[in-house]
């Protein structure tokens, strides 16, 4: 099974970093593929785990090559067992908000299932893509950002006027182990 894993590029509180590495080692464990948008944050410190407990790591950068991967977006290379890059003809690649949303759709319709720690603005475009496909979307509670918002009644209530069932299944848990069994990936 290939999952993503989503939440902030940023810095993240401990209790996030250390939920992300919970998910990396079980998810590696049970013999899953990890997907991220191989940046820094909380998804990095799930793929540290992951990649170090003999899982294998597959990176979607926004760059167009390394070169570009590690100065324009300053992202890390160690740790993935592969990095795939947006084509060196897209049309918007000096754009680099176009970049990382060409970035997340490609890791949206890569993966089977999602997981969401914590997360800001991007994250909840990654919830969005991967709610619009059908994708079966594990979200932990209580890590703060984009999380908190999609754990919300606000969330639910407007996922219930909009009237489109696109098949995707979304699992509410404030512990990994509970989130992952919820979502059978252990």
């Amino acid at each position: 099974m290939k999952v993503a894993i989503y939440g902030s590029a940023g810095d993240s509180e401990p209790k996030v970093n250390e939920y992300a590495r919970e998910v990396g080692k079980s998810l590696a464990e049970h013999g899953h593929v990890v997907i991220t948008g191989a940046s820094p944050g909380a998804p990095f410190e799930a793929v540290k785990v992951a990649f170090n407990n003999g899982g294998r790591v597959i990176g979607y950068s926004p760059a167009t090559n390394l070169k570009d991967h590690i100065k324009r977006f300053g992202d890390p290379v160690e740790c993935f067992s592969e990095l795939l890059f947006i084509p060196k003809n897209y049309e918007y690649a000096n754009n680099m908000m176009a970049c990382y949303k060409y970035r997340n759709i490609r890791t949206v319709m890569n993966c089977d299932k999602v997981i969401i720690i914590g997360g800001r603005y991007g994250t909840l475009d990654e919830f969005i893509q991967a709610y619009e496909f059908g994708r079966e979307i594990g979200v932990l509670k209580n890590t703060g950002g984009a999380a908190e918002i999609i754990a919300t009644e606000i969330m639910e209530s407007t996922f219930k006027k909009i009237h489109k069932d696109t098949g995707a299944k979304v699992y509410f848990e404030d512990n990994p182990v509970k989130l992952l069994s919820a979502m059978k990936l252990l």
